[in-house]
């Protein structure tokens, strides 16, 4: 792996060998190996995955070039893994031949960039368990029939016009989960969006609920619908509100991988998204409310922010948990809490409802495996 890098490095950044090698990629085998044999040696939790995140793997001629679609997508998931989310990753393929059953296993499914969405696979969306949550412009190549910006079409009755959203203030419109808290953080900042890539409804229905604006055009809507005699609610984020409430046109890229060879920078691929922008405080509360709204058992209550993580780059969970492993992805020691289904072993916890909380002192780029009683 380390011979690897070095040439990869080499070859594709312009370092010399001799450079390259100074960086000791090399060592790294002999380095984490033993970190590596403990963590295969280690027991391992199976986890209960509730969340299901949908990586958007079809065409690329469906989205525009800008690089709100990655950074929207991406930040979705470093945010999952900060709140400590047990989720499944799978591209669109996947998705749309998942039978409605194994969707059923999922509280929350997550499809960024809906642009792209056969009808058969809205429909078993439409029919799932699973609360649903829908980013982007929702729709706009339907069944493969790409519309244009401006264009307008009907899907189930609803008739969805795409747009550019101007750039405004965000507005919050109703009350409950989803807007938990968001009140209070928009007294004392105010929540600024640029233009982005949107859509909205022309004629809204009685089922479609207003959550949140932006200078009163649509940003997050609560569609609710029936279905074989329940009420199915889809959550549709028109545009990209995660990357977007993190524009920062002034953003430097950091100094990746702890170089002084600017030539590293060309890995950057975070564009104008700070993982250091206030707004951040903004998305992370959305995110826990989304979380609290579908049912979705995270173990990190409070988590800290996704600032720089030195060597790794940006836009990253500091410290977290994944199944019984609590890691921490940066040069300092991290106290972390954490709300567990088992009760550890070798550190107090208290009951907290059903869960066992506890805090564990993880150090610099490492982890620590948990165990629990019935090991």
């Amino acid at each position: 792996m380390g011979c690897q890098l070095t040439n990869d490095y080499a070859k594709n950044y312009g370092w010399t060998e001799d450079f390259a090698r100074s960086v000791g990629f090399d060592r790294w085998e002999d380095d984490f190996g033993p970190h590596l044999k403990r963590l295969l040696d280690a027991p391992l939790e199976s986890p209960q995955r509730d969340v299901l995140l949908v990586y958007p793997t079809y065409t690329a001629s469906a989205l525009s070039d800008s690089p709100v679609h990655f950074a929207d997508t991406e930040i979705i998931e470093v945010l999952l893994r900060m709140f400590g989310v047990q989720f499944v990753r799978c591209g669109t393929p996947r998705l749309d031949k998942m039978p409605i059953n194994q969707m059923d296993r999922f509280k929350l499914i997550i499809v960024p960039e809906s642009d792209y969405l056969l009808a058969a696979t809205y429909q078993k969306l439409l029919s799932t368990k699973a609360k649903i949550v829908l980013t982007g412009c929702f729709g706009k190549a339907f069944d493969g029939d790409q519309l244009p910006i401006g264009a307008s079409r009907d899907i189930a009755g609803m008739v969805i016009q795409y747009n550019l959203r101007p750039a405004g203030r965000v507005e919050i419109n109703a009350g409950g989960v989803l807007t938990r808290g968001l009140l209070d953080i928009l007294k004392r900042l105010s929540v600024v969006l640029p233009e982005d890539e949107s859509f909205q409804f022309e004629n809204p229905g009685s089922g479609v609920q207003s959550v949140m604006t932006c200078d009163g055009r649509p940003v997050v809507t609560l569609l609710q619908t029936n279905i074989a005699n329940y009420q199915k609610e889809l959550l549709l984020i028109h545009g990209h509100l995660f990357a977007s409430a993190c524009w920062n046109p002034k953003r430097v890229p950091p100094q990746l991988t702890g170089s002084a060879d600017q030539s590293a920078n060309e890995v950057d691929l975070w564009g104008p998204y700070d993982s250091a922008h206030a707004q951040n405080e903004f998305t992370t509360a959305f995110m826990r409310n989304v979380l609290d709204w579908a049912g979705v058992d995270y173990r990190v209550p409070d988590p800290k922010p996704r600032s720089l993580c030195p060597y790794l780059g940006d836009h990253m969970e500091q410290v977290s948990i994944s199944a019984n492993l609590v890691y921490n992805n940066t040069a300092v020691p991290q106290d972390i809490t954490v709300r567990l289904p088992f009760k550890p072993v070798g550190v107090e916890s208290r009951k907290v409802g059903t869960r066992y909380e506890a805090t564990f002192s993880v150090p610099p780029f490492s982890f620590i495996v948990l165990r629990w009683q019935n090991e």
